[in-house]
């Protein structure tokens, strides 16, 4: 009986440790609107985790938030509670909230947490349909466009396929350093909702079937380009461009 507690004990203390190591994200997104449609042709209302719960996210349903500059840990045995539990805390600081809105950041959040490949097996567009309905208060940052710095930052990725050697875990390496460029949460200067989402949904492919021959990574790489410069409204480039400015060619 003595062990069963230790453990017990010992189980509770990983799962602290755990949630104190989760990054605290600013709580930031507000619903455009309180429901949205999946590409299943299901509307659901934006008052629910969209993670389904044999698929909780990594750490559990535990979140970090920075509210009014101070890191809050909320957690609870279920979404619904730790939703619960944000609401109360907001009502106490008197800051002016809607569930849809706690609800939005509460599944960005946890659909980062989750593994690439239930990514896919849910909906590789999740992410974006979740960010397309979130809107940030411009007043609160100074914002630069990835359009301005994303082709350079791409360059990361884009040289290491000129080198002598590839392997497919470094090149998703690269990759994943600008993912983290864009990603709102944590680089509200550079980051960008739809960009971050576009960007994390093509990602999720070669992060789930890494491509392991360099040929075909530039393939990959030529068609995750033209995609990104389609949905930043820059102008087309071609293949001999790519491979030029890459210095593949």
């Amino acid at each position: 009986m003595a062990c069963g507690a230790c453990s017990k004990r010992r189980l509770m203390q990983l799962a602290a440790a755990a949630a104190a190591e989760l990054p605290a994200t600013e709580f930031m997104f507000t619903a455009a609107r309180t429901s949205i449609t999946l590409k299943t042709g299901e509307t659901t209302q934006i008052n629910r985790a969209l993670i389904q719960p044999m698929k909780r996210p990594e750490g559990g349903w535990a979140v970090r938030f920075r509210i009014n500059g101070v890191d809050k840990h909320f957690d609870g045995k279920s979404p619904e509670l730790v939703a619960q539990g944000i609401a109360a805390y907001l009502q106490l600081q008197k800051k002016s909230f809607r569930m849809a809105d706690i609800w939005l950041n509460l599944n960005i959040q946890w659909y980062e947490r989750i593994s690439p490949n239930y990514q896919l097996a849910v909906d590789k567009a999740l992410t974006e349909l979740i960010a397309e309905e979130a809107v940030t208060d411009g007043s609160k940052r100074r914002s630069v466009d990835p359009s301005v710095w994303l082709m350079n930052a791409l360059s990361l990725p884009g040289i290491y396929l000129s080198g002598d050697s590839y392997q497919a875990s470094t090149f998703i390496s690269h990759l994943s350093t600008v993912l983290e460029l864009l990603n709102p949460n944590t680089n509200p200067q550079l980051g960008r909702a739809t960009t971050y989402a576009l960007y994390n949904a093509e990602f999720s492919q070669i992060r789930a079937n890494p491509v392991q021959v360099r040929a075909d990574a530039r393939l990959w790489f030529y068609g995750f380009v033209s995609a990104l410069r389609k949905s930043l409204s820059l102008p087309p480039v071609s293949w001999e461009n790519v491979g030029l400015t890459y210095h593949w060619l």
